[in-house]
């Protein structure tokens, strides 16, 4: 059967009485009911942002840190677009808990629903649909910042270090300048909340302290979602990311990284193909939700050499076994599973990019080798020919000017930005390459009576080293393995047959060095993304259970007060 809000829950049988039981299986602060909001007019619009409802702010940020009980898959999925861009498509199936807070505008009911912590700064070509396709609005800034005031007042309100049911009007004030004011505000108000000495009691408070610096940071994007009668809802967002390209070293097991710069041969080995290019994603999405599924395409040209992801406490913590997942084999795409990833955890995902076997790469190394081949002809030929020879000597420019043309021409048949950024060194050698050819025909044309001697050996052999060293890169594409993990990916039974009589570990377990095992402490060109990161990492389960139990009596204790109905959810208005 379906409730009053059309949601679909058990039914229990008492006599010939059928009656609707509360769906409190779902979600164990169902309990408390809902909160709605009655919206008739403008005034009642604008009264409502200035309010500041605390009790939607506890239950705003209460959903947010509770997100693994509602959301219960993330998908998220990203796709090269050039060499300087990549586009993230994040899909989120979820079901709307009874205690999100409501609207009500006539006869319409919108439930408010955070989806995702960004940073505060520009999304470029963002797009947010539900699941039938349909663009999707979000709120203001202004409504989002008076959301964020509300979810501050209300942390400070439930604070052990505050007395009372009012905030101390210079509190009250600088939370309102924390929502509401512009960069340098900010950075006052910040300067005062450190200084005041009646600010001491919050800037003690753990809780606030990291729910402040987030919020400083980022927005929480919240949704007015309409109702409707399906018990699992899909959002999908996207949005493009610009793509630095610089390596970055990890600088800690949390996450945070430090740029560096790789030694010249370390570059050149990965751009002609002898090893491949290491990209990292950070991913800190994946702590709200229940199962985390993250998904790479390779730019054309490209394949997948492997794969990794993984989750762990920070600083690497005794809290539980990490979550992680691991993929080898040439692939051109790659998905990667996380499943019930606690909230604090750091979690970052990473995929080493190869050219292809027969690609582009092919076609660089017989450029090369055409091309060197051909001087070292010509000059053996020359070579031969006496000084004293006719002036008509043979004329080998315009051959030479073909294969240079050829040679160009193949480096312009670029399938793939990304692509050609990868192997800009075997491009540079194909270059190299090119100009040998180029002076030969010229120094011919010019001085066709001097063409036997010593110089003509020069552009030859110089042009044998970029041809040596695409052959090598080739010949290590061709005949290398995928990269070997002795862990096996814990979301993939398919071999479990053949592995009865292994021996070896299947599994992670505790003590292994997965940080190291996965290759998460080398270097890596690094992709952000716009989701905002821990900067604290104080999180822990006692913490988490701290919160919980202050957030649940805080809105017990700012909720309007309802009339008691045995079985359907009560409504209160505010």
């Amino acid at each position: 059967m379906l409730d009053e809000r059309g949601r679909a829950g058990a039914t229990e049988t008492t006599g010939d009485e059928v009656r609707t039981m509360r769906p409190d299986l779902l979600f164990p602060w169902d309990e408390g009911g809902a909160h709605e909001h009655r919206i008739a007019s403008g005034d009642d619009a604008r009264e409502y942002v200035r309010h500041h409802c605390v009790a939607c702010g506890l239950r705003m940020v209460h959903l947010w840190l509770n997100s693994r009980t509602w959301v219960r898959r993330r998908v998220e999925h990203v796709e090269f677009i050039d060499d300087r861009t990549v586009r993230r498509r994040v899909s989120i199936d979820f079901t709307v808990p009874l205690y999100a807070p409501t609207v009500r505008m006539g006869d319409q009911v919108l439930h408010m629903i955070p989806i995702a912590l960004l940073e505060r700064r520009s999304l470029i070509n963002f797009d947010l649909r539900d699941e039938a396709g349909t663009a999707v609005s979000i709120l203001s800034d202004r409504q989002n910042d008076a959301i964020t005031a509300a979810i501050l007042k209300g942390i400070a309100m439930t604070s052990p270090e505050m007395a009372g049911d009012e905030l101390d009007a210079r509190i009250d004030g600088l939370i309102d300048v924390f929502a509401f004011g512009n960069k340098s505000d900010v950075r006052g108000a910040q300067q005062r909340f450190d200084r005041e000495p009646g600010t001491s009691g919050l800037r003690n408070d753990t809780f606030f302290s990291m729910t402040l610096a987030r919020l400083q940071a980022g927005w929480l994007m919240c949704l007015l979602l309409p109702h409707r009668p399906d018990l699992r809802r899909i959002l999908k967002f996207a949005y493009d990311e610009p793509l630095a390209f610089s390596y970055e070293k990890s600088g800690s097991r949390s996450g945070e990284e430090r740029r560096t710069s790789p030694p010249w041969w370390a570059r050149l080995s990965s751009g002609i193909g002898l090893a491949p290019v290491r990209f990292r994603f950070i991913t800190p999405g994946a702590e709200s939700a229940q199962s985390y599924l993250f998904e790479v395409t390779a730019p054309p040209g490209t394949d997948i050499r492997s794969a990794a992801a993984l989750a762990e406490a920070p600083g690497g913590r005794s809290q539980g076994d990490p979550s992680f997942d691991v993929k080898g084999g040439v692939r051109p795409r790659v998905n990667l599973h996380l499943e019930d990833v606690p909230t604090g955890w750091s979690a970052m995902t990473q995929v080493e990019l190869a050219a292809q076997r027969q690609s582009w790469m092919s076609a660089l190394t017989t450029s090369a080798c055409i091309v060197s081949l051909l001087l070292l002809a010509i000059a053996l030929a020359l070579r031969r020919i006496p000084a004293t020879a006719s002036p008509s000597r043979p004329d080998v420019s315009l051959l030479v000017v073909f294969v240079s043309l050829a040679s160009t021409l193949v480096l312009q048949q670029v399938p793939h930005a990304m692509l050609a950024r990868l192997l800009r060194p075997a491009r540079f050698l194909v270059g190299l390459s090119t100009v040998c050819a180029l002076f030969l025909a010229t120094r011919v044309a010019l001085y066709p009576l001097e063409s036997n001697r010593l110089w003509l050996w020069i552009p030859a052999l110089v042009s044998v080293v970029p041809a040596l060293l695409l052959l090598l890169g080739t010949w290590r594409l061709r005949t290398s393995a995928p990269p070997r993990t002795e862990l096996d990916s814990p979301t993939d039974f398919t071999d479990l047959a053949s592995d009865r009589a292994a021996t070896g570990p299947h599994g992670a377990p505790r003590g292994v060095s997965l940080w190291r095992e996965l290759g998460f402490d080398r270097p890596a060109i690094v992709v952000q993304g716009s989701e905002s990161i821990r900067s604290q990492n104080d999180w822990t389960p006692g913490l988490a259970a701290a919160v919980n139990e202050r957030l649940q009596a805080g809105m017990r204790r700012f909720e309007p007060e309802k009339t008691e109905e045995p079985d359907v959810p009560t409504t209160a208005s505010s």
